[in-house]
């Protein structure tokens, strides 16, 4: 543009006679102010330029630098990725322990592998509603494992590996073969382990849940009650419960059945009166069955006069079922002690029942017979007869009569039958 102007202006000045080449010679002195402002022009329009770079950096400045709407979308993308990653492998973690668990089962309980069907079939109800004790179940109720059980304490340190994950000590592996020696079932042992806090730990760490299992057997609800049925079995009728006596016997206890009734099964059945014990034998063994403890001497001899004196065996079994001692018994186990009361009279007041024995003695000359002595003394105890009156007959009988008893010897069994002593001889005399 500068040199377009020159060209022109020289032409200009041609034309109109002016000497150009002076006029060169100036303008290289001197610029114009055309020139002046077209350096200034050039001078803007390198700043112009400068500007306009400086626009463009920022331009690329502004390019390179995210918007901020659109920061925070990128950063809550990465970071849903990044918590994401975690979860997953927490999930991926729980299932691998779930597969280790059900794994562990087939392995420990039915010493054989899972297939791959068979643990997902249990891992998936893991996933869902179905509970570790539901499984567990499953596997030790099975036939597969019922048709092979190794025996009970082998099946007790089975458990505590797959259901605690470890050894049981020989304590607690003597506790509970103990308990099952005593009459409760496997079940007993599942319903122990399942429902402690120890395996809820496991279950929570392994991500699934505990729940809780109940045996639908009596002999597993009440150890007590078990045992208590078992000692019958043992001490009563000298064998081992039968599995089917002791389940119903248990039952009953459970829905209500007093001590005192269940005793009097046992000691009334035709099993035990076959054993034909001698008294002192009886005492003994009822002491045992009923109080399990052995009687001391002086506790057998007073039991013995007892019969002796007329009455039955039933009074022996009245007399300890009806004490505190066998009361405190039932109490510790959780039962009801109930009464036993005999049905028989001369069961009921040895005093009443010794009087009449002596009526028969002193009288008769013979040992009561057990029907007369009850009818005697059954007549006493309900007001038929009172004492006085049933001297009056036995002495009145055909059978006394018939005894032809000397004046002095009927005085003699008059004190002895109705006092209880011999008479001296001066009141033998002065009858």
């Amino acid at each position: 543009m500068k040199r377009i102007g020159k060209v022109l202006l020289s032409s200009v000045l041609l034309f109109s006679g002016v000497n150009t080449a002076v006029w060169a010679e100036e303008e290289l002195e001197k610029p114009t102010e055309t020139e002046e402002v077209t350096e200034i022009t050039e001078e803007e329009s390198e700043e112009t330029v400068e500007e306009e770079v400086i626009t463009e950096e920022e331009t690329v400045a502004e390019e390179e630098t995210p918007a901020e709407e659109e920061v925070p979308a990128e950063e809550e993308t990465v970071a849903e990725e990044e918590e994401s990653a975690p979860a997953e492998e927490q999930a991926d973690l729980l299932d691998a322990a779930k597969v280790d668990f059900v794994s562990n089962l087939y392995t420990n309980i039915l010493n054989r592998p899972g297939s791959s069907a068979e643990i997902s079939s249990w891992v998936n109800g893991l996933n869902g509603q179905m509970t570790a004790a539901r499984v567990i179940a499953g596997f030790v109720e099975s036939s597969e494992y019922q048709s092979k059980y190794p025996g009970d304490r082998a099946y007790v340190e089975d458990m505590y590996e797959v259901i605690l994950s470890r050894m049981g000590s020989a304590s607690e592996v003597n506790g509970w073969v103990s308990c099952m020696e005593s009459g409760q079932t496997y079940r007993a042992v599942l319903a122990g382990m399942i429902n402690s806090s120890e395996f809820k730990r496991l279950c929570e760490a392994r991500g699934m849940t505990a729940g809780s299992y109940t045996s639908p057997k009596a002999v597993d609800k009440n150890l007590k009650v078990t045992k208590f049925v078992s000692r019958l079995y043992t001490k009563a009728l000298g064998r081992k419960y039968d599995v089917n006596g002791l389940e119903n016997w248990a039952g009953k206890i459970l829905s209500g059945m007093t001590g005192a009734r269940l005793t009097e099964n046992f000691i009334e059945s035709k099993e035990y009166k076959n054993k034909n014990l001698s008294t002192a034998a009886f005492v003994t063994n009822l002491y045992e069955v009923l109080l399990d403890r052995t009687p001391g001497s002086s506790e057998v001899n007073y039991w013995i006069e007892k019969v002796n004196g007329g009455q039955t065996r039933r009074a022996i079994a009245m007399g300890l079922v009806n004490s505190t001692e066998f009361n405190n018994l039932c109490q510790a186990s959780g039962i009801n002690r109930g009464v036993y009361a005999s049905p028989n009279a001369v069961d009921q007041n040895y005093a009443i029942t010794t009087y009449v024995g002596r009526l028969y003695e002193k009288c008769l000359g013979r040992k009561a017979d057990a029907a007369g002595l009850e009818s005697w003394t059954a007549r006493i105890l309900n007001g038929t007869n009172t004492a006085a009156g049933t001297a009056n007959g036995f002495f009145n009988s055909a059978e006394m009569i018939g005894r032809k008893l000397s004046n002095s010897a009927y005085v003699r069994a008059a004190y002895q039958a109705i006092l209880n002593r011999t008479p001296s001889n001066q009141e033998v005399a002065s009858w």
